[in-house]
């Protein structure tokens, strides 16, 4: 899997969970301590999240890194 196709997997899983708990960015934002610019990046496939935002939007969501994470 290269980067871009995990960027868009780790975007799809991210936003089908926002969507399932009627999450918005903003919210996202403020739970996570992560910039709505940082989660629109993740959102848009444009950036590559590091382990720790991850951590964190899993927290936020109440997830494990599993349901957020692209595993070939």
């Amino acid at each position: 899997m290269t980067d871009e196709q995990w960027m868009f997997e780790f975007a799809k899983k991210l936003r089908r969970k926002m969507n399932m708990q009627q999450i918005a960015q903003k919210e996202l934002s403020a739970l996570s301590g992560i910039s709505e610019t940082t989660i629109s990046r993740y959102l848009s496939g444009t950036q590559m999240p590091k382990i720790r935002p991850v951590l964190k939007i899993a927290k936020a969501l109440s997830a494990s890194i599993f349901e957020l994470l692209p595993f070939d």
